[in-house]
């Protein structure tokens, strides 16, 4: 195979250029690819073919500051020439483009841009210029987070350091890696371990070392000395001698880049305010800090970099090697263990791997001055057993060179039959443009889904009807059909792959559920929903796990639902002006004749459905609105949200102001933010009484007699319950004034308008929605049999018209409550099978609930409560914005 090895940078020993030396000696010829190369400061690499480009001219300090065009330069580097290309990164190497295998040996996402996102917002690293540069990542961070999730896709194999970074690469980029951990060079730190005489009073000593050194390597009780050991590779005698005088009694340790996600300010703070003996080798950014940190302070020692040979020396000496960073793996105190010198760390990342509590080291429970004090002072004191130096060495034995390089090279195989595969499939361009054809499609579909579902019923093909059901082919379910076809291979492999899972119950039980039916026709549709409904979920979220939306997918609903809101208020307006319906698409029941004003139904059947598919949109308004800290996308936003809960007040639909306002309620409590609350409270407030003066002023310019103050106490009488009216005179219902005559001139006088039908709360649908449900409940405790499985999938109409035949009146009139249809039809072994299915998806995708997420669960769950059937599909509309918030939470995902 012709190898590339690719790493972020070049500039500075540390782990990651251990790494790579391991893979350079597999593949001696590979040349490597870089951005930045420093032989004057890592001389590891002369023998190999080190390749750079344009940001080798820029200086060693600005690493930080071209983060943007690394990201391009890499990029832009096209490997496609090379059979396999290795990229060893924690950062941007992984963009490199390559025709061929890509395997990724990825030590953690990359950082900055997501889990330590919050810790680098906090301290740049740029000192007193530390608020410009917090300013300027936080507005250049989200495409940067964008493209490097982007270029997560790239590789076509991920290896990684341990369990916790594979945790972060799914959680982060949403791909599967398997852990090897790094090599460790065990073998130069566990000799150390077998040359340690702890007999007192005898050392043995490098013969060639002067005779200075000897004093102060001696100096002390020989009785009291508890450090021996075996010298002749020490190469830098003389500070080893000088770390022994002035600590006789031991120290504790620390080597390893001097950055300040490593945390070492609080080792140096802890050692510094209890007096206790601290050795500090290496170098970085943070050294001087650090430094000024210890000033004063005689019992901290900061020595440069050493050879490994020295470290394992040192190591062999100390009390402790003190940990305190979360790092994906730490190879710095695992060669510490190999020379059995035992780890205080602190209980996080990598660390939970190999540091067994009590055995080989000890851990500190939060990263606090306080929490790390408590160990050590423990530990100073003898509280904390530990194995010997030699079990310690021998816990960390597992972690050598050999063993990684014997696990790489099988995986490089594995990668070179793959390569063969790819040339097959290369060969069939014809299979990859139709492949890329339907990508296309379906990435169309997803964005064009809260478009479609806004047109429910209009417009919608009639296939006729038959005694229980009416056959509709509307926009929403054609897409619903659509998507599942595209995506059946995808369910099917999805399945198969958690088919141990109780995944799989609840559809099993829809088809046992199916031939139980009394409806087998109404049953058949349902089950047909249902499974498209299954394979669409799924599809979804495989789609969202490989490919991006736009980043400004949120804009695009919020701005659709903007535009369909302005048609319901034409739709109202033009009404009352005396537009047909055939122009307005206004329903009957919705006109002006009704309530004195219309209340308008969009492009659904209703226009309690119509606010119902308002209510996601609304949540993703108020998540846009309440998070964005732009004065001039606050102001557009706060529009738009008034706008569309404005909308959902004339539409009348107490369903979804109910849903909505619980919604509402539930935000208020939990984002526990005062600002924010009066927003909320503030926008729902002035949208209701917009939707009050809109109502008035459209009664005024309507055909019947509505006065601006009848038109308000209707509306509020409806959305209250009959709680509220405001007019308290007699109305006449269902009647119209008649023409009088003028006694004078005996002419005809036609009433100034007709009286509304409505003139406030409609008991009769409440009453109704209510007898309905009290028909289910019976027929379901009926019988224990209906109880506990159910009547039949799709059997709510036909068994309530059985039981109730005269207050039914037909078949096709089924159950007004989402809950109780279910609870008749699949009964309560149903609705545990679906319980546990649900539990399951949510468990294997790892959903994250924030905030704006269950308050729309938890929105949808009371609408429900108001509808039966899909007539509508408000099940599909909830989809994309509900994944959305999952999949795209703040740390994956900018918010617009």
């Amino acid at each position: 195979m012709k190898v590339a090895l690719v790493c972020d940078w070049l500039t500075e020993v540390g782990g990651a250029e251990k790494v790579l030396m391991e893979f350079h000696k597999l593949f001696p010829n590979a040349p490597i690819y870089t951005s930045q190369y420093r032989k004057g400061r890592i001389d590891w690499f002369k023998d190999a073919d080190v390749k750079t480009g344009y940001l080798q001219y820029f200086p060693v300090w600005s690493r930080r500051l071209i983060a943007p065009l690394r990201q391009k330069y890499f990029k832009n580097l096209d490997l496609s020439e090379y059979d396999l290309v290795i990229s060893i990164t924690g950062c941007d190497a992984k963009f490199v483009k390559t025709t061929n295998a890509h395997l990724c040996y990825c030590h953690v996402p990359t950082q900055y841009y997501w889990g330590k996102y919050d810790e680098y917002l906090k301290n740049p690293g740029f000192g007193v210029l530390n608020p410009l540069a917090r300013a300027i990542f936080k507005k250049i961070s989200p495409k940067l987070r964008e493209e490097d999730l982007e270029a997560s896709k790239n590789p076509t194999k991920y290896i990684t350091i341990s369990d916790f970074a594979k945790k972060e690469i799914k959680r982060f980029y949403n791909r599967e890696a398997k852990v090897i951990n790094p090599p460790v060079n065990t073998d130069i730190f566990a000799q150390v371990v077998d040359n340690l005489n702890i007999k007192k009073g005898k050392s043995q000593t490098k013969k060639s070392y002067n005779k200075t050194t000897k004093m102060q390597m001696c100096q002390g009780d020989k009785n009291e000395q508890k450090f021996c050991t075996y010298l002749k590779n020490v190469e830098n005698l003389d500070i080893l001698a000088q770390i022994i005088a002035k600590y006789p009694n031991g120290f504790y340790l620390n080597f390893s880049r001097q950055v300040n996600w490593k945390r070492l300010d609080l080792v140096v703070n802890c050692c510094k305010n209890n007096k206790l003996p601290l050795v500090l080798i290496g170098d970085g950014p943070e050294n001087c800090r650090l430094k000024r940190l210890a000033k004063k302070c005689d019992n901290i020692t900061f020595i440069d970099s050493l050879p490994q040979s020295d470290l394992a020396i040192f190591a062999s000496l100390a009390k402790a090697f003190i940990f305190p960073s979360e790092e994906p793996f730490g190879i710095a105190p695992v060669e510490a263990m190999s020379a059995g010198c035992p780890v205080i760390a602190y209980k996080g990342g990598g660390a939970l791997e190999y540091i067994k509590d009590g055995k080989n080291g000890v851990f500190f429970e939060k990263q606090t001055e306080k929490s790390l004090e408590k160990i050590l002072k423990k530990f100073e004191k003898g509280r904390i057993s530990l194995d010997s130096p030699k079990k310690i060495s021998a816990s960390v034995k597992k972690y050598t060179s050999s063993e990684f390089k014997k696990k790489i090279k099988n995986e490089c195989q594995k990668s070179s039959a793959s390569i063969k595969r790819r040339a097959t499939l290369k060969s069939s361009l014809c299979e990859q443009k139709n492949t890329s054809k339907i990508a296309a499609f379906l990435r169309g579909m997803v964005i064009s889904l809260p478009l479609v579902l806004f047109f429910s019923f209009f417009p919608n093909l009639n296939f006729g009807e038959n005694s229980s059901m009416h056959f509709l082919l509307t926009f929403p379910l054609l897409w619903l059909a659509l998507f599942s076809v595209l995506n059946l291979k995808t369910a099917y492999n999805y399945l198969k792959n958690h088919r141990k899972t109780p995944l799989l119950a609840f559809p099993i039980y829809l088809i046992i559920s199916f031939f139980t039916s009394t409806n087998p026709i109404r049953a058949f549709f349902t089950i047909s929903v249902l499974f498209c409904i299954l394979v669409s979920v799924i599809g979804l979220s495989e789609y969202l796990k490989t490919e991006k939306l736009p980043r400004n997918f949120k804009k695009i609903i919020i701005t659709e639902t903007a535009i369909v809101c302005i048609f319901c208020l034409l739709q109202s307006l033009f009404d009352a002006l005396g537009a047909s319906k055939d122009l307005t698409l206004i329903c009957e029941t919705c006109r002006s004749n009704i309530f004195g004003f219309p209340h308008p139904n969009g492009f659904a059947i209703e226009p309690q459905f119509m606010g119902s598919l308002l209510i996601a949109p609304t949540i993703l308004a108020f998540n846009s609105l309440l998070e964005n800290k732009n004065k001039k996308c606050q102001v557009k936003l706060t529009i738009i949200t008034l706008l569309i809960i404005s909308t959902i007040f004339v539409t009348l639909s107490r369903g979804a102001i109910l849903s909505l306002i619980i919604a509402e309620i539930f935000l208020i409590f939990v984002l526990k933010n005062l600002r924010k609350a009066l927003k909320i409270i503030f926008i729902t407030v002035a949208s209701l009484v917009f939707a009050l003066i809109l109502q008035g002023t459209l009664a005024v310019l309507g055909p019947t007699k509505t006065s601006f103050g009848d038109a308000i106490s209707t509306s509020l009488s409806q959305l209250s319950f009959g709680k509220i009216n405001l007019n308290k005179k007699d109305t006449l219902n269902g009647e119209f004034d008649e023409p009088s005559i003028d006694t004078q001139t005996s002419e005809t006088i036609q009433p100034e308008g007709e009286t509304p039908i409505f003139s406030g709360y409609i008991e009769e649908s409440t009453n109704r929605r209510l007898e309905l449900s009290f028909f289910a409940l019976k027929i379901s405790t009926k019988t224990p049999t209906n109880t506990i499985f159910g009547t039949g999938l799709g059997s709510a109409g036909t068994e309530m018209y059985v039981n109730f035949p005269i207050q039914q009146g037909h078949e096709k009139e089924i159950v007004q409550n989402q809950y109780f249809e279910t609870l008749l039809e699949i009964g309560v072994i149903g609705i545990i099978m679906l319980f546990l299915t649900i539990k399951t998806f949510i468990k294997l995708e790892e959903f994250k609930f924030e905030p704006y997420t269950v308050a729309l669960i938890l929105a949808f769950m009371v609408s429900i409560l108001f509808f039966s059937g899909f007539k509508n599909a408000l099940h599909i509309y909830l989809l994309p914005v509900i994944w959305y918030n999952l999949m795209y939470d703040k740390d994956r995902f900018s918010r617009i």
